[in-house]
């Protein structure tokens, strides 16, 4: 990117944006921790293959027919299992390899967490199309809690509603995840059934209405899907500047449209436009910011492989209380999260000395020495200033990293 073109980019800033992150954002995520995603292509290719479908040269690109092609054959529950843990699985054993590999340097944040949350700073809502949270929580998190709000079928919301709070009366920025997330319902939005049914769906309005009145940024998207560009030229003269950040034959694909619509295309190299981000927007982020809502995604990546369902880890606690006489209400279960690991799959994946508990032990260590620095500073402070240095000490209070804690509700 040209640093004019990026001088004029962050006047959007000044008021803040509306962020959309699509699958670049996931794939830079995962290259940044040395791993790598499979792409909707290879993705596609591979269930065909497992499904016997010849794919129809005209419908090449249309991946949403070609999956429901596959969904046809092997079944719908088979095809979102496969996609998660394609997706959002890879990515919780390339965390967690990391996590091993760099168990001892683990104060070191990778490039891109530093990154997205860089990006994320003064974007509000953020609207991301991915199927895993992991991009949501690094980008979000790092300014204060957030919530996330994934779309669901009316099947799955008959059938309950998983849901995750982080703990505290904190404001929580919300982030939507219009085409679900594989780690709250298994559900996602891909073929084209789902895309009919997805029509007319709040969710469906919603990508295009969070940006109401503000400056939108697309990042790491291909827009193929024509019923966000129907949605973003039909509410057009309702949001501000519309950039779109992609590599020049990704934006080539649409460039008559994006004219006709006055969205402006920024082609960027995506190391360069990384580098860019992080060297510009990096100083107005906190570091214990970056490291809470990394370090919860270790863990939560180690939970996702090691640990049974929440219903299943109640149950076991359950099962320990009976043994010493203490009776243990039935479980009230609204709504499941099923797992996309089998119980003893971990073991083939990761490294034969792979210990989550040093890892988080590590973790906990980290976060302890961070805090004491900080509390150290805080109490001399107050010993030599006293209420003068009260704004100065609540600043201070920002920059002690928190061990995040979730709810697990309707369980």
């Amino acid at each position: 990117m040209d640093p004019n073109d990026w001088s004029e980019v962050q006047l959007d800033l000044d008021t803040g944006i509306c962020l959309w992150l699509g699958a670049g954002v996931s794939t830079h995520l995962s290259r940044s921790i040395g791993g790598k995603l499979p792409q909707w292509g290879e993705l596609t290719e591979a269930l065909e293959r497992e499904a016997g479908v010849v794919v129809d040269p005209e419908s090449k690109d249309n991946f949403p027919e070609r999956l429901q092609q596959c969904t046809r054959e092997l079944g719908t529950a088979p095809v979102r299992r496969k996609i998660a843990r394609a997706v959002y699985g890879e990515l919780c054993v390339q965390i967690a390899k990391f996590a091993h590999d760099n168990v001892d340097n683990l104060a070191v944040l990778p490039a891109a967490v530093i990154q997205l949350a860089a990006l994320g700073w003064r974007a509000n809502p953020i609207v991301n199309f991915n199927i895993e949270t992991f991009s949501s929580m690094l980008a979000a998190r790092p300014a204060g809690p957030c919530r996330i709000l994934p779309y669901r079928s009316h099947e799955a919301a008959r059938a309950g509603r998983y849901v995750e709070q982080e703990s505290g009366s904190d404001f929580a920025r919300i982030v939507y995840h219009p085409h679900g997330a594989a780690n709250y319902s298994g559900e996602a939005v891909m073929t084209s059934s789902e895309y009919a049914a997805h029509d007319g769906s709040l969710a469906y309005l919603l990508s295009v209405s969070a940006a109401f009145e503000n400056h939108l940024w697309i990042v790491g998207m291909s827009l193929d899907d024509v019923y966000l560009r129907n949605q973003l030229a039909a509410h057009r003269n309702q949001i501000h500047r519309i950039r779109w950040f992609n590599t020049k034959v990704e934006l080539d694909k649409h460039a008559e449209w994006a004219l006709t619509n006055d969205i402006k295309p920024v082609a960027v190299d995506w190391p360069a436009f990384w580098h860019r981000i992080e060297d510009s927007l990096e100083p107005q982020i906190r570091i214990s910011g970056a490291m809470s809502a990394w370090y919860y995604v270790i863990e939560t990546a180690l939970s996702e492989l090691f640990h049974g369902t929440q219903t299943e880890q109640m149950a076991e606690v359950a099962a320990k209380l009976s043994a010493f006489g203490i009776t243990v209400p039935p479980s009230n279960s609204e709504g499941e999260y099923r797992k996309v690991f089998e119980r003893n799959e971990p073991e083939d994946l990761l490294p034969r000395n792979f210990s989550p508990e040093k890892i988080t032990d590590n973790i906990a260590t980290i976060m302890r020495n961070e805090v004491e620095f900080v509390t150290t500073l805080i109490d001399q402070l107050n010993s030599k200033f006293g209420p003068a240095a009260r704004d100065i000490v609540s600043a201070l209070e920002l920059a002690k990293p928190l061990r995040i804690s979730m709810r697990h509700m309707n369980l």
